[in-house]
């Protein structure tokens, strides 16, 4: 069957009522002629135009080119709002008006309370959503035992698989989709290491593309994406943005970090929001302060000096050598420090860039934090389940997000309260 789509957008008479005006000699190819008489039949979401030698309207025309010419309350009511994108299917004797795919998936966004997650990590963006009362529905994880992690501390089904071999019947609807997209490809240190490839070169650059997908298939109401601040103006991040917004979404980014919103840890991230929403909420910065004493846990620590650590005093040497001022700097706690800089994810393999407490009485002494010190730094409970391999769990921390952060971020922006 010969068929034509057509694409419009839904306008106002003089009047100020709505109108869909259809003009073209293409209109005669399905039998709509100047003086064929049709009938119009409206519905919600839909406005069928059928030929009919009983029908109550006449095609107009400009000459020998027809003209349908719709207007009034009726159209609104099953199209939508003036400027709504139309989609116009044109077959023998008939005519299909609806709202656009992209019109209809707007439609379709809800409200239903439910999470859903992309390149979950160990799930603390998860964790974050639902603080605020979110229930996961579904992660997406490819490494194992991240995504074991994951379930040992939400519920909801894990897709232990790449992000490109899911199918899109199990990315359940959600309103609150969470992508912690792959920093590798974007990192300063990527740069700094001289590459010269964009970093849409790197084999996870195409991750943008798939999470587009996901977000397809799930049709959230609103999409939080965290990155490093880089990814804001590579090829990607710009990518990103623009299909967001041909899908629909009211599109905004910005770079936040923690200890603007009253938290310890440093770690600057770029967060894109796109809501179904008119406009993106966000947090407001608080001018609140926390000293580190806060979060130190109480009792025997494993503290060490030059002579249980020789080597460790040995590099802090050396970097101050190199004018790095290591030892001298604010890689040195103690419980009045108001920022912690970022823990990266070997922290807890003890390696020499990491920051230390001094002991608060005998100088020369110091000790690493301790696994629930840096979970609360995070914005964690000490309950937060990282399984047995210290090293892992600090994996995650290090490559997580900053859950207060986030929980704020998702509270402002969805408009729900914990």
């Amino acid at each position: 069957m010969i068929s034509r789509v057509s694409a419009a957008v839904l306008g106002q008479d003089k009047r100020g009522k709505p109108r869909c005006y259809m003009q073209g000699r293409w209109l005669s190819r399905f039998g709509l002629l100047p003086g064929a008489r049709v009938r119009v039949s409206y519905q919600d979401g839909l406005v069928v135009v059928l030929l009919d030698e009983e029908g109550p309207r006449k095609v107009s025309g400009k000459g020998e080119v027809p003209v349908i010419d719709l207007q009034g309350e009726e159209l609104g009511k099953a199209l939508g709002q003036d400027g709504a994108a139309l989609e116009i299917r044109a077959a023998a004797g008939r005519i299909v008006i609806r709202p656009a795919r992209t019109e209809e998936q707007k439609r379709k966004r809800t409200r239903n309370g439910l999470e859903g997650s992309l390149f979950s990590g160990g799930g603390l963006l998860t964790q974050a959503a639902k603080l605020v009362g979110f229930r996961p529905s579904f992660a997406v994880e490819i490494e194992p035992r991240y995504a074991e992690i994951f379930e040992r501390n939400h519920e909801g089904s894990m897709l232990n698989t790449s992000v490109h071999e899911v199918r899109a019947e199990d990315l359940h609807q959600v309103e609150l989709l969470t992508v912690g997209l792959c920093c590798e490809p974007f990192s300063k240190k990527r740069r700094e290491a001289g590459s010269k490839l964009p970093p849409e070169a790197h084999p996870n650059g195409d991750l943008v593309v798939w999470a587009l997908r996901a977000v397809e298939a799930a049709n959230p109401w609103t999409v939080v994406v965290e990155q490093v601040p880089e990814f804001l103006d590579s090829g990607a991040g710009w990518i990103l943005r623009h299909a967001l917004s041909r899908m629909g979404y009211t599109v905004e980014a910005r770079v936040l970090d923690p200890c603007d919103y009253g938290e310890l840890a440093g770690r600057r991230r770029a967060v894109l929001v796109a809501t179904n929403d008119a406009e993106v909420r966000w947090p407001e910065p608080t001018s609140s302060h926390r000293r580190l004493g806060e979060v130190l846990e109480d009792g025997e620590h494993a503290w060490f000096d030059r002579d249980t650590k020789g080597w460790l005093f040995s590099h802090w040497e050396k970097q101050a050598a190199k004018g790095n001022r290591f030892f001298e700097g604010r890689q040195v706690l103690d419980a009045e420090t108001r920022r912690v800089p970022c823990v990266s994810k070997r922290y807890f393999a003890q390696q020499g860039d990491g920051v230390v407490v001094k002991h608060p009485t005998r100088p020369g002494v110091f000790r690493w934090l301790t696994l629930n010190e840096v979970k609360r730094l995070m914005g964690l409970d000490d309950d937060y389940d990282l399984g047995d391999a210290k090293t892992r769990a600090g994996e995650v921390l290090g490559q997580g997000v900053h859950v207060g952060l986030f929980r704020r971020v998702i509270e402002a922006v969805t408009g729900r309260a914990p």
